[in-house]
C-alpha cells in the first residue's frame, strides 16, 4: 500500500504501512535571531525558523526583520526571506536537492528599514562589552541577572516577564509567517503558538552590550536558549535586559 503526500514543488511517496515510527521524525521548528541593527530607540534583529517539516528530505525557513522598542518592549516584524529545500522534481533518483523560494509577496529590504529608523547596522555600533571583562551571569526561575564586578552595574529580568516574552516573540512569528502545508495533518501555527518552557531547560550566554551614539546609554542583550522537555525545539533569542531597579 502507498500514499502521497504533496507539500509545494515536491510529491512524496510513502511506501508500505509497515515502517518503523522512527522512518518519519518529529516536526521540529526552532527560532534563532541575530543581533542586525540599532537606533537611539530600538534594536533590530533577524529572526529565522528552521523547520523540518516532518520529514527527512526537506526544510523551510522563513526570515524576519524586527525591531524592539527600548521603552516599550514593543516588536514590528516584517518578512524578509522564505525558502524550503528538497528533492529536485527533475531528479527522480531523489538525491539532488532543489531551493524553492517562496516570496514573501510583501517582503522587505532590511536596510531600507534601518535607514528609516536611522539606525546603523550591528557591525557600526559601538560594542562596550569588553573582552575578558569579568561579569556573573546567572538564569534561575526568578531571573535573569548580569553583573559587571568592576563597575557594580547590574542588569535584571524577572523570570515571568522573560517566559512571557519569548512565547509573545514565537507567536508574533506564527502570526506573520505563511501557515504552510507540512507532511503530517498539523499546521505550522498550532506547532508554534504559546511555547513555553521549563526555566531549567534553558541558559544564558553571549552577554553584549552596545550602543547606537557613544553618548547613549549602552543597551544590555544576553542570549537565552530554551529547549522543550524532549530537547527537540529550540528557542534562542537574543532579550534586551534592563538596568536592575535600587
Amino acid at each position: 500500500m502507498s500514499f502521497a503526500r504533496k507539500l509545494p514543488g515536491w510529491i512524496f511517496v510513502v511506501v508500505s504501512t509497515t515502517l518503523p515510527a522512527a522512518a518519519t521524525p518529529p516536526d521540529v521548528i526552532n527560532l534563532r535571531n541575530e543581533l542586525f541593527g540599532i537606533s537611539t530607540s530600538h534594536v533590530f534583529v533577524l529572526r529565522s525558523t528552521q523547520d523540518n517539516l516532518g520529514l527527512h528530505i526537506a526544510d523551510r525557513s522563513d526570515t524576519l526583520l524586527v525591531a524592539l522598542d527600548l521603552a516599550t518592549g514593543a516588536e514590528t516584524l516584517w518578512p524578509v526571506y522564505s525558502v524550503s529545500r528538497g528533492p529536485a522534481d527533475s531528479d527522480t533518483s531523489g538525491e539532488t536537492s532543489e531551493v524553492v523560494m517562496h516570496g514573501p509577496k510583501d517582503s522587505v529590504n532590511p536596510f531600507a528599514i534601518l535607514t528609516e529608523y536611522q539606525a546603523v547596522p550591528i557591525e557600526a555600533a559601538f560594542d562596550l562589552g569588553f573582552v575578558g571583562q569579568p561579569l556573573d551571569l546567572t538564569l534561575t526561575e526568578d531571573s535573569l541577572t548580569l553583573t559587571y564586578p568592576e563597575t557594580g552595574a547590574v542588569y535584571r529580568l524577572d523570570g515571568a516577564t522573560l517566559q512571557s516574552g519569548l512565547t509573545g516573540s514565537v507567536n508574533r512569528v506564527a502570526d506573520t509567517i505563511e501557515d504552510y502545508d507540512r507532511f503530517a495533518p498539523v499546521s505550522t501555527r498550532s506547532l508554534l503558538v504559546d511555547r513555553s518552557y521549563d526555566r531549567a531547560d534553558c541558559t544564558a550566554s553571549d552577554p553584549r552590550q552596545i550602543s547606537a551614539l557613544i553618548e547613549t546609554p549602552p543597551v544590555q542583550l544576553v542570549r537565552v536558549t530554551c529547549t522543550d522537555e524532549d530537547g527537540l525545539d529550540e528557542t534562542s533569542f537574543f532579550v534586551v535586559v534592563p538596568p536592575a531597579a535600587d
